[in-house]
């Protein structure tokens, strides 16, 4: 992960168990969205957890980039931010996490292309995120990745007294 600042909250327990270690991982996604083009979701099940350990997400990492004919402008453009949006729902728990679509600019924390969450945000199986894409440019395409990034908790057993 990033160099997240540090997080307000850590939780020691997720669902009354112990939390005994943490292990990295992430959930990307690449979507290509077309010139003018606003309102297009990632495929469905892209980021849909399907682990059995439950998923704390601690960031959000966003990049863009500008194509045309399907190559990636190199080097990347500068200010491209300003020009794609995201929205951001949480499909099992019916939650926006973004109230509208909004520009990348204003998500990602400055000189990073992370949006840090302060408190961990967990999935746990079979729950998930639906991403939309809004292309503003008027000439070429966009190649939008999103990442969600955290760890999968392992958890100390249930008790057997009980």
């Amino acid at each position: 992960m990033s160099a997240n600042p540090s997080p307000f909250y850590i939780p020691e327990t997720f669902s009354g168990r112990r939390i005994k270690f943490r292990v990295p991982y992430t959930m990307p996604g690449e979507l290509i969205v077309n010139a003018e083009t606003t309102g297009i979701d990632y495929p469905e099940g892209t980021f849909l957890h399907s682990v059995e350990l439950p998923f704390e997400v601690w960031e959000m990492s966003m990049t863009g980039s500008l194509l045309e004919e399907g190559q990636p402008f190199i080097p990347p453009v500068a200010g491209i931010d300003k020009f794609w949006r995201l929205s951001v729902r949480d499909l099992s728990k019916n939650q926006q996490i973004t109230k509208s679509a909004s520009l990348v600019s204003n998500l990602k924390d400055s000189n990073t292309d992370t949006w840090y969450w302060r408190v961990p945000y967990t999935l746990v199986r079979a729950e998930g995120f639906q991403v939309t894409v809004d292309n503003l440019l008027s000439e070429n395409q966009l190649r939008s990745e999103v990442s969600f990034r955290g760890y999968l908790l392992v958890l100390e057993p249930a008790s057997e007294n009980r």
